[in-house]
């Protein structure tokens, strides 16, 4: 089965002296969202991001990076107008992951595994029942490790729909719109759980992001 998606992860504060490389790239509005961030750190990394997914994309459709224009529908869901490449971004804290695919939805999600965000209260409110109690019986390392296991794959399948939490959460990924859904979970790095859900069935090709 050929790799029909490609995932890309990147520690975005590993990389020195590549922000005026990516910023000059952007549009005027990529830079005033940029500008709303409070701490440097948060809005550097935010440049890299737009940065990196410009160009990208511009591999895979052959338009120069500072020429691309998105579209985005009701719940945010970016997409290249009147092209048959899909992707999807997601990032937590210095790490981002970016999900291309040609023909077929994809959506990713990455989070670094806080056990102050894995309560029951959560996991009672957001994955199946049944999920929810399994999480009880295990121990902590395992139950933290499962908690993220389901909340990426949640987030992830409602980026690929284009669809809100709560009915990614509703639909699950087994019949969701009628349809099959490829999903590869897998760890970046150390402490960080990511997901990437595909439209039908197909291979994942996850690597380490290398810019030129």
């Amino acid at each position: 089965m050929a790799a029909a998606v490609h995932a890309y992860w990147v520690d975005l504060d590993a990389m020195r002296g590549d922000l005026d490389r990516f910023t000059a790239r952007l549009s005027r509005d990529e830079h005033d969202r940029a500008e709303r961030f409070r701490f440097d750190r948060d809005r550097r990394r935010f440049l890299l991001r737009r940065g990196l997914l410009r160009e990208l994309l511009s591999r895979y459709v052959d338009v120069a990076p500072e020429r691309l224009v998105f579209d985005h529908n009701d719940f945010g869901k970016p997409s290249l107008p009147g092209s048959d490449v899909r992707f999807n971004l997601s990032h937590s804290h210095g790490l981002a992951l970016f999900a291309v695919a040609r023909g077929r939805e994809v959506g990713c999600d990455v989070e670094r595994r806080d056990p102050r965000h894995a309560s029951a209260e959560i996991a009672e409110r957001w994955f199946p029942p049944a999920e929810a109690r399994a999480l009880h019986i295990l121990e902590p390392g395992g139950r933290l490790r499962r908690f993220f296991e389901n909340w990426t794959l949640m987030e992830a399948l409602g980026k690929a729909r284009g669809v809100g939490l709560a009915e990614a959460a509703a639909d699950g990924a087994d019949d969701a719109d009628g349809q099959d859904w490829t999903t590869h979970p897998f760890e970046p790095a150390a402490a960080f759980q990511a997901c990437v859900v595909a439209q039908g069935r197909c291979a994942v090709r996850v690597e380490q992001l290398q810019l030129d």
